[in-house]
């Protein structure tokens, strides 16, 4: 027993003392590496990067299509969820796989009376006192598009659910403006003590543009950002036998695109295993109230940390400030970033995806708060913001 607690310690010291080590004045890369092995940080360097080739030329159309968009219109001024958004499941979801059945294939019946709103509007209330005034999604709506799902079940086909009751509520969310209170319909359903939640509002965030065309670059997943703003850290992805190299910066007055830069192996045999480590760009000023943009899909991101924590403040013209990590002092906040998850879970109430009929007490779903954001991107063309 001893032998293997001075193991574990020797362990953790080792895993401590490696984070905790100071990256060299250049910057890093990282080669091929096998499976096992954890993602190692790529230093910026004292120089700017600045973007090169038709990544380049990727990254001057996003940020040309920013300004005025109605994306940056609702990121900046209205109610842009970056957490999924589409359904609150109690802890633990269903009781038993004929339930979850049933719920995934629209099985539901009506046994109580549907609430009607007067005004047909509702609010959403964020941190810093503001409000805003939305359509409402009515409870009608939502039980339709309950019933409606076309998930084929393999078992428990003919079971069915109840809906006992249906009242408004709350629920917080994180917003591009921070933690938001946004209102939601509450279903109560037969045998379960807390209420199934669904939003009475809807994001006003557009859907993607249309992506296409091939570039020169990697899509990068914005993770943190330096305390003075200078060195912005994202996940970069690659394969097994490439090479992750600094990446390069496209910046504008109001947005900054991140270009990762990845050296593909040649053909030879390699795992088809995909891996993902941190990279650090250095910016030409601080990031301050700028908007980072992806290269592929032209939307804008959060530092994960700041996302899962839902810390996002706003400054006074509305654009959501970057917030600072812990001190450079923070061995996971600074020098391991991904040691920090950039994955969460919701308290006591689980964000589940539908998926198929898994058992009853699957665990609950993890994921990135940006569901939008591109890790790996290959895919381009024109973005394209409605309105």
């Amino acid at each position: 027993m001893r032998g293997r607690v001075a193991t574990a310690a020797m362990a953790l010291l080792l895993l401590v003392g490696g984070c905790a080590s100071e990256p060299g004045p250049q910057s890093t890369a990282v080669g091929p590496s096998p499976v096992t092995a954890g993602p190692s940080l790529v230093t910026a360097g004292p120089e700017v990067r600045a973007a090169t080739g038709d990544a380049a030329r990727r990254a001057a159309e996003v940020t040309a299509a920013w300004p005025g968009s109605a994306a940056q219109q609702a990121w900046e001024h209205g109610y842009f969820p970056v957490e999924d958004t589409t359904e609150w499941m109690p802890a633990g979801a269903f009781r038993s796989g004929a339930d979850k059945a049933a719920y995934l294939s629209g099985h539901l019946d009506l046994g109580t009376t549907l609430p009607v709103s007067v005004s047909g509007t509702a609010e959403v209330r964020f941190a810093d006192g503001s409000r805003l005034t939305l359509p409402q999604r009515s409870a009608k709506e939502v039980f339709a598009r309950l019933t409606a799902r076309s998930d084929v079940c393999a078992t428990h086909c003919d079971s069915r659910l109840t809906v006992t009751a249906v009242r408004p509520g709350t629920t917080t969310v994180a917003t591009s403006r921070g933690q938001a209170t946004v209102p939601v319909w509450e279903f109560t359903l037969s045998g379960y003590d807390r209420p199934f939640r669904y939003p009475a509002v809807l994001s006003q965030a557009p859907a993607a543009g249309p992506t296409a065309n091939t570039f020169d670059g990697s899509s990068t997943v914005l993770d943190s950002v330096s305390a003075d703003g200078l060195v912005v850290t994202a996940v970069v992805s690659y394969g097994s036998c490439d090479t992750v190299r600094p990446g390069e910066v496209h910046e504008t007055d109001l947005a900054v695109v991140l270009i990762g830069r990845v050296d593909r192996a040649p053909a030879r045999a390699c795992d088809a295993a995909a891996r993902s480590t941190p990279v650090e760009f250095r910016l030409s000023r601080p990031l301050g109230a700028r908007t980072v943009l992806g290269l592929a899909d032209g939307r804008p991101q959060l530092p994960s940390a700041a996302s899962a924590a839902s810390a996002t403040s706003a400054d006074a013209g509305g654009r959501a400030a970057a917030p600072s990590p812990a001190g450079a002092g923070n061995v996971s906040e600074r020098m391991c970033p991904l040691l920090r998850t950039a994955t969460h879970r919701r308290g006591p109430e689980t964000n589940h995806r539908r998926s198929g009929n898994g058992p009853a007490d699957s665990p609950p779903t993890h994921r990135r708060r940006f569901s939008w954001a591109t890790e790996s991107g290959r895919q381009l063309g024109p973005v394209s913001f409605p309105g």
